[in-house]
């Protein structure tokens, strides 16, 4: 089936090759080549952003990736927002267009239209990184407003979109969520299962403490060590669970201000990123992503780079849960 037109705009690769000048050595000259342009990538207007920011995120990709690919990959890069709408979603989508593009370690087609999650659409992808999504995205953004037949044609499109992508990723495709990833589809259990859990409040949004909970995990080699960040920082619940996902960062409650409103976990367990299995597939979560600024800090850049090429199948991970993994303790 061919791609609808409507999908093309939202991005363009274009790739400028070297060019390079002929010689050997009865010539008495040697071979020289010229460095290669940048790819250019063209997104649809509704993800401009200033060309200073613009500037920050590509200073910020890396040269290579980590893991080079083990075949030409595509990344779905899905930015609809049907609750909240973060106004860094752009800015998500700018750096993850850019990041395959400028690394060759991905293809990314940026869209909001949930039409791509249709079977044979969705089967040319490797996996689908949710930016900053939020609410019920297979629902028309009028759904409220439709009459019962509409409604439950709508709720069919929805139905099949979900088989669709459950599928994708138990058989082995990728999913990766960035922040707001968790505050979706709350009324498909499975999708919270996938993911790893539901976003349940956000105490912080300034700077707090990070730990690298695994430091010498293949994923967490962004990391010198330990660090501070300023971001809004979620909290979980069910499905979460460390019996079900692998914790790679958490926040450091000795190094952030615990004495902010909304806290819910006597625990103190508030994990910022993970990993898991999900039957075949693999799946890549980090929390870090509402304020602008994430997405050209350098070793968050990294870190999502990595993640991406976990999910895609290059980069290797162990992703079980780890027993015993240490949690905070609880409030003293």
């Amino acid at each position: 089936m061919a791609w609808p037109e409507r999908w093309f705009p939202f991005v363009l690769l274009a790739v400028l090759g070297a060019a390079s000048v002929e010689a050997g050595e009865d010539a008495g000259t040697s071979a020289t080549l010229l460095p290669a342009a940048p790819p250019a990538v063209e997104l649809d207007v509704k993800y401009n952003i200033s060309p200073e920011e613009l500037n920050q995120i590509l200073a910020a990709i890396p040269a290579a990736p980590r893991a080079e690919p083990r075949r030409p990959r595509r990344l779905l890069v899905f930015s609809r927002a049907a609750g909240f709408y973060h106004d860094a979603i752009p800015h998500g989508a700018q750096l993850f267009a850019h990041l395959g593009a400028r690394t060759g370690a991905f293809a990314a087609v940026v869209t909001d239209d949930p039409a791509v999650f249709e079977p044979d659409s969705l089967s040319r992808f490797d996996a689908v990184l949710m930016n900053n999504t939020t609410g019920e995205i297979f629902r028309p953004g009028n759904y409220a407003e439709l009459d019962d037949a509409a409604r439950a044609a709508a709720d069919r499109t929805a139905a099949r979109y979900r088989t669709s992508l459950a599928q994708f990723v138990a058989r082995g495709g990728g999913l990766a969520g960035i922040h707001a990833a968790t505050d979706t589809l709350y009324e498909w259990p499975e999708y919270g299962e996938m993911i790893g859990g539901y976003f349940a409040g956000h105490p912080w949004n300034e700077e707090v403490g990070v730990t690298v909970v695994e430091p010498d995990h293949p994923l967490t080699a962004a990391f010198a060590g330990d660090f501070t960040i300023a971001d809004e920082i979620y909290q979980f619940r069910e499905p979460y669970s460390r019996g079900k996902v692998r914790v790679l960062l958490a926040l450091d409650p000795a190094r952030t201000d615990m004495t902010r409103p909304g806290i819910n976990r006597d625990d103190l367990d508030f994990p910022i990123s993970w990993i898991r299995n999900y039957g075949a597939g693999r799946v890549f979560y980090g929390s870090l992503g509402h304020r602008r600024e994430i997405f050209w800090h350098p070793a968050v850049v990294q870190f999502y780079l990595d993640g991406i090429q976990f999910v895609l199948g290059d980069l290797d991970a162990d992703a079980d849960p780890v027993p015993g993994q240490s949690e905070p303790s609880e409030h003293p």
